[in-house]
């Protein structure tokens, strides 16, 4: 993939963009520690029948970082300022890991902008259900900066991926990718800044869940290792317009290991679910 730039609120940020006019919009971001590749294998499906605005996160992937934005509900600003400067207005954000707090986040503070919602294998509410390593880099200082002290890219991918994925894996192309985006140590400290975040923002948002008004589709891993799959049917028990679907045999990067089954459940939501408020 080759990237394209553009500039959001002062920030380059790295997008990718397939237009089918009169199709559903989908807003796609990236997890972690991915960019939006994570979204390869999917590309070619979802452009028969969506629209399809892809971005890097600020602060990961390959999109410029400010301060100011390495938390959920400040990247759903910079989430509403890009469909904006895009006119994707109505779309579908989905957000994997990460994006689970940014695009609940939006669409407690911008639902007018969103005709519905994805999201999967990330945190929607305090005190989420995590593994060992991610509660203590959430709760403790001291674990971010031995973490940060510590870091070996190589390793520390290598032991994402093999913990993450339990029938798919990143292309060489991708993996070099990650590889590339993950060397800088800063990259590890944005993210850890990020989940320092999340005691405050994520009790803000879980107290906003149910009364949102925005429909959402939750998928997950049956498998997930790092956000278990209790997460997604605490999401689905407090969220009023939901569908959930668990992938079996699936893991934290749920939409790459469900390959065809994550498209499929997707495209039938959207009909089911969406394209009456959509047309």
């Amino acid at each position: 993939m080759t990237p394209e730039y553009v500039t959001i609120d002062g920030l380059k940020t790295r997008y990718r963009v397939h237009h089918n006019s009169g199709e559903p919009k989908l807003l796609l971001l990236n997890s972690l520690p991915h960019s939006i590749r994570c979204w390869d294998a999917h590309w070619h499906d979802l452009s028969r029948t969506f629209e399809i605005l892809a971005i890097d996160l600020p602060g990961f992937g390959l999109s410029g970082s400010r301060p100011d934005l390495l938390s959920p509900s400040a990247a759903a600003v910079f989430l509403a300022k890009t469909i904006e400067q895009f006119s994707w207005q109505g779309c579908i954000p989905v957000g994997p890991d990460i994006g689970v707090p940014v695009t609940l986040s939006l669409a407690q503070t911008r639902p007018e902008l969103l005709s519905g919602i994805v999201i999967f294998d990330g945190p929607g509410y305090y005190e989420p259900v995590f593994s060992f390593d991610l509660r203590w880099s959430m709760k403790y200082a001291w674990f971010r900066w031995l973490g940060a002290k510590v870091y070996k890219p190589d390793t520390y991918l290598k032991q994402v991926f093999q913990r993450g994925y339990k029938k798919q894996a990143p292309s060489p192309a991708a993996y070099a990718e990650y590889l590339a985006l993950n060397r800088d140590r800063s990259a590890f400290e944005r993210t850890m800044t990020f989940i320092s975040t999340y005691k405050r923002e994520l009790s803000l948002i879980g107290s906003g869940l149910e009364a949102m008004s925005v429909p959402s589709l939750i998928v997950w891993g049956q498998e997930d290792a790092f956000v278990p799959v209790e997460n997604a049917h605490e999401l689905a028990r407090r969220l009023p317009r939901n569908r959930l679907h668990v992938f079996t045999g699936c893991g934290h990067f749920s939409h790459e290991d469900a390959g065809s089954e994550f498209t499929a459940v997707l495209r039938d939501w959207v009909a089911t679910h969406l394209s009456p408020a959509l047309t």
